[in-house]
């Protein structure tokens, strides 16, 4: 139980953490209107330009952090809309065939592909080709998020967080994120498997995980 808490507010932690940037601008704009009144087209902008960005943040960790959800294709193609918007105000470039909507996921197979986008979103540092693959192999699916890019990397903390047996007590608001996928992996029968490759063209992770139809 007490791992169980602190995870949950490392989570917390993570969420403010990138939510305090497009608030915050908020705030900024708001004050710009009182203070600035002849710059209220620059003030507005920035109202509704942050005021955007906190609302997509907020859909994509709502569904793939929160307790609700749906599963199936439906679900998919819902999850797919959300990361798009996700990566819109990043240098991050989405690439989702239709036929990757289509495979059935359960509701924790859905977030666990949410929080593997998460993760190679992170990896771009310097922006590049986030792509996603699911394919139907008998009573699995499997998921594959490839992230392509210049300095593409997967930091070592966040390697080691996606083990496991890898000590909560040593996890931070971080690292969590990536311990928090490992967990969704297991709970639909699988596990994260990591590549890292490097070519004349750039440098690519792959995040591949197994997810389990029925349990």
């Amino acid at each position: 139980m007490t791992d169980d808490l602190q995870i949950t507010q490392l989570l917390c932690s993570r969420l403010c953490h990138d939510l305090v940037g497009p608030v915050g601008a908020i705030n900024n704009g708001i004050e710009l209107i009182e203070d600035a009144p002849d710059m209220l087209e620059d003030s507005l902008s920035l109202l509704n330009n942050s005021a955007a960005q906190a609302s997509r943040r907020l859909a994509f960790y709502r569904a793939a952090f929160g307790f609700g959800g749906g599963d199936g294709p439906g679900a998919l193609k819902d999850v797919r809309g959300l990361s798009q918007d996700f990566v819109a105000d990043s240098s991050v470039n989405l690439h989702w065939p239709d036929e990757s909507v289509m495979t059935p996921l359960p509701k924790n197979g859905v977030k666990l592909l949410m929080n593997l986008i998460l993760l190679g979103v992170g990896t771009l540092i310097r922006g590049g080709e986030l792509t996603v693959q699911i394919s139907e192999q008998e009573n699995e699916a499997e998921m594959t998020i490839a992230a392509a890019g210049q300095g593409a990397k997967l930091k070592e903390d966040l390697h080691a967080a996606l083990g496991l047996g890898f000590p909560v007590a040593d996890l931070t608001a971080h690292t969590v994120q990536a311990q928090f996928a490992a967990r969704l992996a297991q709970s639909v029968g699988g596990k994260i498997a990591v590549t890292e490759t490097g070519t004349e063209n750039g440098d690519e992770v792959t995040f591949t995980a197994a997810c389990k139809n029925s349990l």
